[in-house]
């Protein structure tokens, strides 16, 4: 992702040009941390967030230092933050993050996907053990990595269901879980689906995406996960309660080539990271976007991608649309 002109170390989620989705999620997530750090009747001077599929630590720059910090600056909370990250190199990066903050304390930290953490957890095996109850659990742009869709069968909504009851499980009362992901239907997802249906041949990939997203729609932006934690998990004290949105978001480039690529690293579907790039697909997006942008549509309507032109960071850029889903789940007190 392109950073802006003159910034070369990423200190705001608005120093990104290629997508808004970081910078549109600071005020629901700022409201909810600081919901959970007010609602924290804790005895405990820790306050305990766990980063799942927590990439680099560009979030510790941009969010969660400066506002844990009020943390200390009140004299209540010692601040621990655990990881769960599968690739080696982003867990490094942002191990070596939280060593630039001395109000942050590095808690367990497991190099793996989220699904065998929490399976190796209940098999009683090596991984390291959190603690027994957390304040604060984010979950951004990373639950498509929970279903692989290149396997012949895929059952999204247990994996999903699995993830979300482990984590809620490991939350304190009045404790929350943070989760954004984008609208598959819409996109550069959508370029994916017409690369592998014309090109690869292979109609079972956009099938599986569109299986997920109707999935992840139903339990989580339309809260349906709701009756699954009420059922699975009695607690008299506690009670599960969702807030989700859905708010228009996007990626941006200077030209279509440009945005193409952007496709590719980060817009369309999740391949990983040892894969090799079919280069068939950057051209493929190219003449798709190409298409898109001379393709005449009625006052009111959208071009294919949900392509246009528009201002971003004081620039005339290239902008495809990729609504962004926002779902906060929370372990409140009853009464």
């Amino acid at each position: 992702m392109a950073l802006k002109r003159g910034v070369t170390i990423l200190q705001s989620a608005s120093d990104i040009l290629g997508t808004d989705n970081r910078e549109l999620t600071i005020p629901s997530l700022h409201e909810t941390l600081q919901s959970v750090i007010n609602n924290n009747t804790s005895t405990t001077d820790e306050f305990h967030m766990l980063d799942v599929g927590a990439g680099s630590g560009e979030t510790i720059d941009w969010f969660f230092a400066k506002k844990l910090e009020e943390n200390i600056s009140m004299g209540k909370k010692k601040n621990i933050i655990h990881i769960i990250e599968p690739n080696p190199d982003l867990l490094k990066a942002y191990q070596q993050k939280l060593l630039e903050y001395k109000h942050l304390n590095q808690g367990i930290v497991y190099q793996g996907s989220v699904q065998n953490y929490y399976i190796y957890h209940e098999n009683a095996l090596a991984p390291p053990k959190l603690p027994a109850s957390v304040d604060f659990i984010n979950c951004m742009q990373m639950i498509y990595y929970l279903i692989d869709i290149t396997k012949q069968t895929i059952d999204p909504r247990k994996d999903i269901i699995d993830f979300i009851t482990f984590l809620y499980r490991l939350l304190r009362p009045g404790g929350a879980i943070y989760i954004t992901f984008s609208d598959t239907r819409c996109g550069f997802f959508s370029i994916d689906c017409k690369f592998y249906e014309q090109i690869i041949g292979n109609m079972n990939v956009p099938q599986r995406i569109s299986q997920m997203n109707k999935v992840l729609n139903e339990l989580l932006f339309e809260g349906k996960i709701l009756e699954i934690l009420e059922s699975q998990i009695v607690d008299k004290n506690t009670c599960p309660k969702i807030f989700s949105n859905k708010i228009s978001s996007g990626f941006y480039a200077r030209s279509l080539a440009d945005l193409a690529v952007i496709s590719l690293l980060g817009g369309g579907i999740l391949r990983s990271n040892d894969e090799m790039l079919d280069f068939r697909r950057l051209d493929f997006a190219i003449n798709e976007l190409k298409t898109a942008a001379v393709t005449p549509v009625a006052i009111g309507e959208e071009k294919p991608y949900g392509l246009t032109r528009c201002i971003r960071g004081e620039e005339n850029v290239w902008r495809s649309e990729r609504p962004l889903i926002i779902s906060v789940i929370r372990k409140e007190h009853m009464g």
